[in-house]
C-alpha cells in the first residue's frame, strides 16, 4: 500500500504535463531538459539524467531560489540571468508537482533497469537488493559485498 500512494500522485502530477505536451505550450527549456532526462534514462546513464534534473529544478542561477536583487543598487549583470538560470520549480505549484514526479520515474527506471556500472548511477544506494544480483548473473561485474546486510 504503501508503493501505490506515491504511483497515484505521480500519475495525478504528471496529467497537466502530458496535457502541455499535447497542446504544445510547454515551455521550451523545459522541455529541452525532459527531452535530456528521457534520452539519458534510455541510454541508463542515470547521473547525466540527474544532471539534467537538478539544471531544470533549480538551473543554473548563483541564487537558484529567484532572488537577483541582494543590495540596494541596480546591478549592472542582472540582465544577463536568462531562463535557464531560473528555478523552474519555483514557477507554480503544478510545475513543481510535474518535476518531482519525473525525479520519481528515473528513480524507478533506474532500480528496474540497472547501469551497467554504479558510477552510472544517479545514487548508487537507491538501487534495490535485486539489481545487484541481477549484474552478477548477466556477468556484467563482481561487486564483492557492496550491499551486504542488506
Amino acid at each position: 500500500k504503501q508503493e501505490v500512494n506515491p504511483l497515484k500522485q505521480t500519475k495525478i502530477s504528471l496529467k497537466p504535463l502530458f496535457k502541455h505536451l499535447r497542446n504544445k505550450t510547454l515551455e521550451k527549456d523545459i522541455l529541452r531538459r525532459l527531452d535530456g532526462i528521457v534520452a539519458h534514462c534510455k541510454q541508463r546513464n542515470y547521473k547525466r539524467a540527474g544532471d539534467e534534473y537538478i539544471l531544470l529544478s533549480i538551473g543554473k542561477a548563483a541564487w537558484p531560489m529567484g532572488v537577483t536583487m541582494v543590495g540596494i543598487h541596480e546591478r549592472s549583470s542582472r540582465e544577463k540571468i536568462f531562463s535557464q538560470d531560473v528555478a523552474h520549480i519555483l514557477n507554480d505549484e503544478t510545475q513543481r508537482k510535474f518535476i518531482q514526479s519525473v525525479k520519481r520515474l528515473m528513480t524507478y527506471s533506474q532500480n528496474k533497469y540497472p547501469p551497467e556500472r554504479f558510477s552510472e548511477a544517479l545514487e548508487p544506494t537507491c538501487i534495490d537488493v535485486h539489481a545487484p544480483t541481477m549484474l552478477k548473473e548477466v556477468g556484467k561485474m563482481e561487486l564483492g559485498g557492496i550491499l551486504e546486510g542488506k
